[in-house]
């Protein structure tokens, strides 16, 4: 029970990034200044925390499913691609 509650939250982690795309071709207020930073900010915040929980969904699981191991895979890419944009944000405002 553990592994799938593991497995379904790692495929929510990996499936919520790209609602951006959706939010920001479908709502104008998406892609104005203040709103728009913020909505990064937090996808950004999002993808962190999301990879964060892939490894240590790792540590804790044994399952070697390979949907499981490709979904840590992808959730650690989008951990490093947060970090540098994280970095690209500090780095352009500051």
């Amino acid at each position: 029970m553990n592994d799938i509650l593991l497995r379904a939250i790692n495929i929510i982690f990996n499936i919520l990034p790209w609602t951006l795309i959706i939010i920001r071709q479908s709502f104008d207020w998406a892609l104005e200044d203040p709103i728009a930073t913020y909505l990064i900010i937090g996808y950004i915040i999002f993808m962190i925390l999301g990879g964060i929980f892939s490894l240590v969904s790792k540590k804790l699981s044994n399952s070697s499913n390979t949907f499981f191991n490709a979904s840590i895979l992808i959730n650690v890419v989008y951990l490093i691609v947060g970090i540098v944009l994280a970095l690209l944000i500090v780095k352009t405002r500051y």
